[in-house]
């Protein structure tokens, strides 16, 4: 430090001799020219090699730089050009560069990057400059010296409140760090001050310091928010103002500054409300929860976080995805409001539901999720299936698949059949989740019906078999409808929806589109125009919400920007649903839909989870086979998937296990042929003709007359493992005595009896 101040000593002193050169030589008459007015005075440099005014020539990189400034005040660009030239070969470090800065100002720097003889050279320099700039910019040592500075006289203050300025949200985690720091304990107003210096820029890290284990460091970030009656941190004071887990001291500042926010000179600071305050956090908790708030999307896709990291000291960013932001301030608020009301049900539902979604966004969709102590998944296994349920229909209302995905798993293992009935009328939240536009969720709910073993028939028990039915065949092709009178304009948005992952289908009408949309599974978005015909867009809306195999569906509505707000109001009473406007690429399409897609539904199923699915799919149609209860589920709507895996070298002998409780010829005829072909695994061969005669005595004999003689003549050629099924078979056909004779005869062998021991 103590050489660029020396440095900067230097160049001002040659700043000055340069003036005092050029004042000497603009006296002399007519400074080019001899006495007789004739000829030029050649004063040629060594270093340009180009005429120049200078009396003496500059020896240092800080000297060459001050005459390529003051040569370009002559306008001899030409002349600057050729000592910039020298300058840039120099090769000035990035110390020296700095304290140019310090001296001449960033603007000098930016004067030259415009000039185009200087150009590329002056550009490279200025881009040099500015990273120099802001490796100092966050250096401890520097801020320490800017902080030091605080404390000094008022010229001193003035500088430094200007330096904090410029450096922004950079210079607040060494603040909040000296804050957390006891050695720093009696520059507590020095540094508030400094933090409000910066600015409401400093609001995001000052929300992250709210979670600081330290009182001091939770007392600055509070009263700087108050000072700066910065609006867009007083969500994050309601807690620690009313918080039970509050110091006195944290309550009264936070109280403090929210009238500060609130700009509210009347009201003392012991007189704001914990129900305000209650119901505010439960206000911001449901806003972030439902998406009704979503945090920017910044260009790369993610959004910043900022947290407390004790090991560093101080507030620190996460870059995350928005939806994974969402969340944690939505857990932020939930867990404040029941701070305050620990024991009110619905307080207890919506922080149940808000940890379980958080818990899988943060986790991931494809992996088990963890039941350690401390997960909300494992907390969530000791309240009981009611409140579980409870959030479970948090998640179903606010479109949250996080919660939906989650708390059905829990479901499962704690819940009985009768959560398949719901006690306050209406419908069960856990057969409601088996239309949920999700294949993953859709397929959890099947899962959880099955793992509580109804005994009797419930609504909805032939949309479990649809859905474990589409996942013997998931190819992994998502479905979309899009409604339109415009038969071209439909046309380009199923385009667009293909360019998206979808495979859209156009319809004229809405009821043609609801029509398909119920009567079929797998339509998990729904894209309509709002001028739709034959029903309006208000009419439309309400069948689809009101029908409970598409109420959950979320739905596009698209048209030009001068319907959106004739729509909003219809458009938020169907959520989840967005307004669009109409796009002219699919690019346009994306961008306005992606986000909005991404909150309602989780990512797309993976290759390894459709394999997953495929497996415990067919265990379940296998269990429902052992059930015997076809009234329930009748198996014979998925005789053809099944079929179509009897083949399969692993799943093959699972699903002629379920194919056998279905009384069907088909089925008894593919047993037959299974048995007899000699290109199937032995254990395949052998499970077919075991079932083959179970589903004879269980359903009498189905198979055509050529089929009976092709297993009679079996009886001759079969190998000898698997004879033993053709000879069950031919017992079955209930022989003649005749029959019977001639079978003893020929077919059963006496041998010498064997010699006793």
């Amino acid at each position: 430090m103590q050489g660029g101040g020396l440095f900067v000593q230097r160049s001002i002193s040659w700043h000055t001799a340069l003036v005092a050169m050029l004042m000497v030589v603009a006296a002399l008459p007519a400074w080019g020219q001899d006495d007789s007015g004739k000829g030029l005075l050649k004063n040629r440099t060594k270093s340009t090699g180009a005429d120049s005014p200078l009396l003496k020539e500059p020896s240092t990189p800080e000297e060459v730089f001050g005459v390529v400034l003051l040569t370009i005040d002559l306008g001899r660009i030409d002349l600057a050009a050729a000592y910039f030239k020298k300058f840039v070969e120099d090769n000035p470090s990035d110390e020296q560069l700095l304290a140019l800065r310090d001296v001449h100002g960033t603007s000098s720097f930016l004067r030259l990057s415009r000039i185009k003889e200087l150009q590329p050279d002056s550009l490279a320099l200025l881009e040099r400059m500015t990273i120099a700039s802001q490796a100092r910019a966050v250096s401890p040592e520097f801020i320490a010296g800017v902080l030091d500075r605080l404390a000094g006289d008022a010229v001193s203050r003035q500088g430094a409140k200007l330096e904090l300025r410029n450096l922004g949200v950079r210079a607040v985690p060494a603040i909040l760090s000296r804050l957390n720091d006891p050695a720093f304990a009696n520059d507590f107003d020095v540094l508030v001050l400094a933090l409000t210096s910066i600015g409401r820029q400093a609001i995001p890290a000052l929300v992250g310091a709210l979670d600081a284990p330290s009182e001091t460091v939770r007392l600055g970030a509070i009263q700087t928010i108050g000072w700066l009656r910065a609006t867009e941190g007083l969500p994050y004071l309601w807690g620690p103002a009313f918080s039970p887990e509050s110091p006195a001291g944290i309550q009264s500042a936070a109280r403090t500054a929210i009238l500060r926010v609130l700009e509210d000179r009347k009201t003392k600071a012991d007189e704001v409300s914990s129900v305000q305050a209650a119901s505010e956090l439960s206000r911001l908790g449901q806003a972030y929860y439902r998406s009704e708030i979503r945090p920017v999307r910044e260009p790369d896709g993610l959004t910043s976080v900022y947290g407390w990291d004790e090991a560093a000291g101080t507030s620190v960013v996460r870059r995350v995805t928005p939806q994974t932001a969402a969340l944690f301030y939505a857990n932020r608020f939930f867990r404040e409001a029941l701070l305050l009301s620990p024991e009110i049900a619905t307080k207890q539902r919506d922080y149940l539901a808000g940890a379980i979604a958080y818990q899988v966004v943060f986790e991931g969709w494809n992996d088990p999720l963890s039941l350690a102590p401390g997960t909300a998944m494992n907390t969530a296994l000791s309240l009981g299936p009611e409140v579980v349920s409870s959030a479970l229909q948090a998640g179903l209302e606010a479109g949250q698949p996080g919660t939906i995905f989650g708390a059905l798993q829990v479901l499962s293992q704690i819940g009985s059949r009768e959560d398949l009935r719901n006690k306050k009328g209406g419908k069960s939240p856990v057969l409601v989740a088996l239309n949920y536009p999700d294949p993953r969720i859709q397929f959890t709910a099947a899962t959880t019906i099955m793992a509580l073993e109804p005994q009797a028939e419930f609504s909805g028990s032939g949309r479990v078999l649809e859905v474990l039915k589409r996942a013997l065949t998931n190819s992994g092709q998502v479905r979309a409808i899009v409604i339109d009178a415009d038969a071209g304009r439909g046309s380009e948005t199923v385009s667009f929806l293909s360019q998206l992952g979808y495979e859209g289908q156009y319809f004229a009408t809405s009821q043609a589109g609801f029509r398909e949309a119920a009567d079929t599974i797998g339509v998990e978005l729904i894209v309509l125009h709002a001028n739709c015909q034959r029903w309006d867009l208000s009419q439309a809306m309400a069948n689809f919400r009101g029908d409970s195999r598409t109420a959950g569906i979320p739905i596009v509505v698209y048209g030009n920007d001068q319907m959106r707000a004739t729509t909003r109001r219809i458009v938020q009473q169907g959520r989840p649903a967005i307004f669009a406007e109409e796009a002219s690429s699919a690019a346009d399409f994306s961008v306005q839909v992606q986000s909005f897609l991404e909150v309602v539904k989780g990512p797309t199923l993976s290759e390894p989870e459709r394999a997953n699915q495929k497996r415990e799919a067919l265990l379940w149609m296998v269990e429902m086979a052992r059930m015997g209860k076809p009234h329930i589920f009748d198996l014979r709507l998925a005789e053809t998937e099944l079929l179509e895996l009897v083949d399969d070298a692993e799943l093959g002998p699972a699903a002629m296990t379920a194919l056998a409780s279905i009384g069907s010829p088909v089925v008894q005829s593919r047993f037959k042929t299974s048995l007899l072909n000699p290109g199937k695994e032995a254990s395949a061969r052998q499970t077919a003709g075991q079932l083959l005669l179970d589903h004879i005595q269980r359903f009498g004999l189905l198979l055509s007359r050529a089929e009976v003689d092709e297993m009679k003549a079996a009886a001759n050629t079969i190998e000898a493992e698997f004879h033993p099924s053709v000879a069950g078979f031919l017992g079955l056909l209930r022989p003649n005595g005749q029959l019977v004779g001639e079978r003893l005869r020929t077919s059963v062998s006496t041998s010498q009896p064997a010699e006793s021991n």
